[in-house]
């Protein structure tokens, strides 16, 4: 998974407020609601980072618990 600068920025935010867990609804909500243009960061790339650690949390849920030791 590659991260663009902002989409990082964003990422630690993201990771900071769900503890990697997966998120809710509640969560997407409020983390999309946050106004960081005036740091460069668009929605846009909130909406992106957001579905990349959906993508990863989904396929660390996934996974076996062999594949995780």
């Amino acid at each position: 998974m590659t991260l663009t600068p902002s989409e990082s920025a964003f990422y630690g935010i993201i990771l900071t407020a769900t503890q990697g867990q997966p998120m809710t609804n509640a969560m997407r909500s409020m983390l999309l609601s946050i106004n960081l243009e005036p740091f460069n960061i668009t929605h846009n790339d909130q909406a992106q980072a957001i579905r990349k650690y959906e993508s990863v949390i989904g396929l660390y849920l996934d996974a076996p618990v062999e594949a995780l030791a």
